[in-house]
């Protein structure tokens, strides 16, 4: 970071009270776990449940972001289950299986992970974590200094707000990460962040000194490296994100200072709010001298309130004084852009202070992601070209996008009855190829408005009707999307596939509620059998909604419907690789006892990971980067069966070494396994030591060996029971005894770990 400037210091006693208040907002919007007694009952759930699985002696605690107090909307909730001895995976699938019996569960949303039970219920999504496991030990304690700090706990809470808003939902930070980004931060620092309740308890300066380390480079330091699991992509995102956010907050400094009701920050928390997330307003952005900035930095709040339904909906109820302000500038005809010349002069003039050098040097873009006119036509512009190369799905996503444009342009010159017609074909056209497209949200209420215009006039039209679900969705009131949709369904449309089927199957599976996600789906695809995509939401459907019971007959009913999908749909569409890795999922988890270089289902996984890999070098890259949950289950399986090579880098070597090539030889799997594990490939290696093993099990230097792998996965308890096991055969052998001494310690043994050293010294 550059030493001549240090952002905390420009933050201001006001708009840190501001910047608390707006983040104690998002947390009482994301902290519903405490509402109406949720959180109790699912522990109550989850600990009978323990009990009844794991012991008498097994005790459920809340842990994580919820027990820091850091939680915010779309925040997990981890609950740690305490056992006196450590847990098998047995007795975790017997604690899965207890929760998909519970009533008031669906066992299609209670999985078992690699360390954790994920499931939903009562509305929360819930993280069942056993403390200690036989598989990888026991797990660090809970780092209760998060909560115990209140500006280290305000500044987590914006940094995942900040995070979301930078990956666009798309992919989920670990809150973990901020967590060590911050106290990073606060240790380097030390007193220099101010911590008196003048600052808002300094967690404001905190928070934008972690965005500046981010923003100058900082996640690529070693000692943060290890914190920010995200790859070098989402590296230079976040660190993109922070420069633009950082440049919105350098600028205010100046453009603020001249208003009668600042000091120079931000004035209330809904600025505070735009200014986290990066929302660029309705008005249009200004280009000053010191690059674009939002702006709604050039009104007042009044007048934010009255021309942008961001600000009205965050800030609540206006008094009366600012709600008569709201009416003369919502009825002023001048226009918002009339700014004050004052302050840009004074803005020029900023650009030769050091703060002015470092704004202009370093962050000159708006927000990655932010809706402006700038980033709408990239978008049109590199649709068009992919569509004049050929590509079917740039073309239809291409259309899809000019219909909403044509209809925010019909809105503006009063044709509302044009505007929703054209809305809602643009949502209809979104439908194919796995477009995450659905209409430009602005936050704004026009598009209910619009469609409450044309429904006083014809009350039967399915296109207001489907606006007005849709308006309901984006703003998070689910209740009455569905309501919307059900009545427009039974009433008018029972046959409206791409339009409120689709969206109302689309909320269902957003919610998690996949058997009547299933229910639309099936409609849609027997209503449109020619439709892909149908298809695909099908096997989703069918896949989330499988019983133990009936498994086999729903993977095969689930590889029916990805096999027609991906039959027919274009190969460059988002959900492609996605269907293909499914595919190979399925065939994996069917085949995979057997991994013999003939077996039919090895072979059948293996092309399906070819082609998906293929349809990825194709995917249009319009589409933003999304996690396949099935990719990464095939990649790990097959490479803990030594199919693949667990090392990432080699990826696209995968389908050439997918076999051991050891046969039944136990000297050749050792050899197989001790290279593996020179190549740090430590998964590969534990699956041939096991194989070996089987063949045989006392073989010492195999345990000892496989004892050393499991130490780098961090298997301590497993670790211990082959160090111990190759100790016991060979007693005068120190090696063993000093692996089992770092198992012990990995699982916090002390006095098993100093019984094992003290052997291991007396034989060397």
């Amino acid at each position: 970071m550059d030493a001549a400037v240090d952002l905390t210091t420009y933050v201001h006693p006001r708009e840190a009270h501001a910047f608390k208040d707006a983040v104690t907002l998002a947390q009482q919007t994301g902290d519903f776990t405490r509402g109406g007694g949720n959180l109790e009952s699912a522990v109550a759930i989850v600990s009978s449940a323990a009990r009844a699985a794991l012991g008498a002696d097994a005790r459920v605690t809340v842990a994580g972001s919820v027990a820091k107090g850091t939680t915010v909307m779309g925040s997990d909730v981890d609950l740690y289950v305490e056992t006196s001895k450590p847990v098998s995976l047995q007795q975790r699938q017997a604690l899965e299986a207890r929760l998909r019996q519970h009533p008031l569960t669906n066992a299609a949303h209670v999985q078992l992970k690699l360390k954790a039970i994920h499931m939903q219920l009562l509305g929360m999504d819930i993280d069942v974590v056993c403390a200690s496991t036989v598989e990888y030990g026991e797990l660090p304690p809970a780092d209760a200094s998060v909560g115990a700090d209140a500006a280290l706990q305000l500044a987590v809470q914006a940094l995942k707000i900040w995070a979301r808003c930078a990956t666009g939902g798309a992919r989920k930070v670990p809150g973990r990460m901020m967590e060590a980004l911050a106290k990073h931060c606060r240790d380097a620092r030390g007193s220099s962040i101010s911590s008196s309740s003048q600052q808002g308890d300094g967690g404001m300066q905190l928070f934008v000194a972690v965005l500046q380390v981010i923003a100058d480079g900082g996640t690529q330091q070693p000692q943060l490296r290890a914190a920010t699991t995200l790859d070098s992509a989402g590296r230079t995102a976040l660190r993109a994100r922070a420069q633009a956010v950082l440049h919105v907050f350098a600028v205010s400094r100046v453009l603020l200072s001249g208003s009668e009701d600042s000091d120079g920050g931000f004035r209330t928390a809904a600025e505070v709010h735009a200014w986290l997330s990066g929302y660029s307003g309705q008005a249009p952005l200004v280009h000053t001298h010191a690059g674009v900035a939002p702006g709604w930095l050039f009104m007042a709040p009044a007048q934010q309130r009255a021309t942008d339904a961001f600000f009205a909906d965050f800030g609540g109820a206006a008094t009366a004084k600012d709600t008569a302000a709201s009416r003369t500038a919502a009825s002023s005809s001048e226009e918002w852009t009339a700014h004050d010349g004052a302050r840009i002069e004074a803005l020029r003039l900023m650009l030769d202070s050091p703060l002015g050098v470092y704004t202009t040097a370093r962050m000159q873009a708006p927000a990655p992601g932010a809706l402006t006119v700038h980033s709408v036509m990239t978008e049109i512009t590199t649709l068009n070209q992919h569509a004049m190369r050929g590509s079917k799905v740039a073309s239809k996503m291409l259309i899809a996008r000019m219909m909403w444009v044509d209809g925010d342009l019909a809105l503006r010159n009063g044709r509302a009855d044009e505007a929703v017609e054209l809305y809602a074909a643009s949502l209809r056209a979104s439908v194919a190829d796995g477009d995450p497209f659905c209409g430009w949200w602005r936050a704004d209420s026009k598009y209910v408005e619009c469609a409450d215009s044309v429904l006083t006039r014809n009350p039967n039209s399915v296109d207001a009707h489907m606006l007005h679900a849709w308006s309901f969705m984006r703003s998070g009131r689910y209740k009455d999307s569905e309501r919307v949709l059900t009545a427009t369904i039974e009433r008018h449309a029972p046959d409206d596939t791409h339009g409120v089927i689709h969206l109302r199957m689309c909320l269902y599976g957003n919610q998690g509620r996949w058997v009547e996600a299933l229910q639309d789906a099936s409609r849609c695809a027997a209503l449109c059998p020619d439709e892909p995509i149908f298809h695909y939401w099908v096997a989703v459907g069918r896949r989330n909604t499988a019983r133990p019971e009936a498994a086999a007959a729903g993977a095969a009913q689930t590889l029916s419907a990805l096999q027609r999908f991906v039959a027919h749909a274009p190969p460059e569409g988002r959900k492609v690789p996605m269907a293909w890795y499914d595919i190979a999922m399925q065939e994996v988890l069917a085949g995979r006892g057997d991994a013999r270089r003939g077996d039919a289902k090895f072979e059948r996984a293996r092309n399906a990971v070819r082609k998906a890999q293929a349809a990825e070098a194709v995917t249009l890259p319009v589409f933003p980067a999304t996690e396949c949950e099935a990719k990464d289950t095939v990649l790990k399986t097959m490479a803990a069966f030594g199919w693949l090579p667990g090392d990432g880098e080699r990826i696209k070597d995968l389908l050439k070494r997918l076999y051991l090539g050891c046969g039944d030889d136990v000297n050749a799997l050792h050899k197989c396994g001790n290279d593996a594990f020179k190549r740090r490939d430590y998964y590969k290696a534990e699956a041939a030591y096991t194989k070996a093993l089987e063949l045989a099990p006392s073989h010492v230097e195999l345990l000892s060996n496989r004892a050393a792998t499991r130490l780098e996965l961090r298997w301590f308890t497993a670790a211990a029971a082959d160090a111990t096991a190759a100790a016991m055969l060979r007693p005068d052998w120190a090696k063993p005894h000093a692996r089992a001494t770092r198992a012990h310690l990995g699982r916090k043994d002390g006095a098993a770990a100093l019984a094992s050293a003290r052997r291991a010294a007396a034989l060397l």
